[in-house]
């Protein structure tokens, strides 16, 4: 799904917030694993297994994009039960597009985490 869906509203589920909480799960224990040099690493709870960090890091950005794409899709919103500060930031801020608010990210490029976001209050028209 590459078009965003503007919506006036979110809306609040316990059904998304699960969803949103185990990807969040996910996303934690695909980030805490720690990679010195390349190894294979399995975790069988996702059924997810990788040997590069290149590969992790990849695993960790589908993750936050499935996130996305939930959002787009279902208009429901999930940053308010989100810990993770990474995934919490990257839940805010898809959902502030979904509403056609302006959003100004910045972020060092090497790095997932430790992005700021900006939101206008006002809506796009």
């Amino acid at each position: 799904m590459n078009k965003i869906i503007r919506r006036d509203k979110l809306e609040k589920s316990d059904w998304a917030d699960k969803y949103a909480l185990e990807l969040e799960k996910m996303y934690e224990d695909v980030v805490h694993v720690p990679m010195f040099e390349d190894k294979e690493v399995e975790l069988e709870e996702w059924s997810l297994g990788w040997f590069h960090i290149e590969t992790q890091k990849e695993i960790e950005w589908t993750i936050l994009v499935s996130l996305s794409v939930f959002i787009n899709a279902t208009g429901m919103q999930v940053s308010d039960v989100l810990t993770n500060d990474t995934f919490k930031k990257h839940a805010f801020l898809h959902e502030s597009v979904v509403l056609g608010k302006q959003v100004k990210v910045s972020n060092d490029l090497s790095s997932l985490v430790n992005f700021e976001i900006e939101v206008d209050v006002e809506l796009d028209d």
